[in-house]
């Protein structure tokens, strides 16, 4: 969860790495899976909290 009380925009999210078979000494870089997210908006600038599990 993300909050901030003064911006117009906040934003969370959350992502699964996984990495290759032998990554280390192949030098493979790690899989990122998008697995939740959450954004809000406030065009006064108001209380703003985003919340991704």
């Amino acid at each position: 969860m993300i909050e901030n009380e003064r911006a117009h925009y906040v934003y969370a999210a959350v992502y699964s790495v996984s990495y290759p078979l032998f990554s280390g000494s192949t030098g493979a870089p790690p899989n990122y899976t998008l697995v939740a997210r959450d954004e809000n908006h406030s065009s006064y600038g108001g209380y703003n909290y985003a919340f991704a599990y």
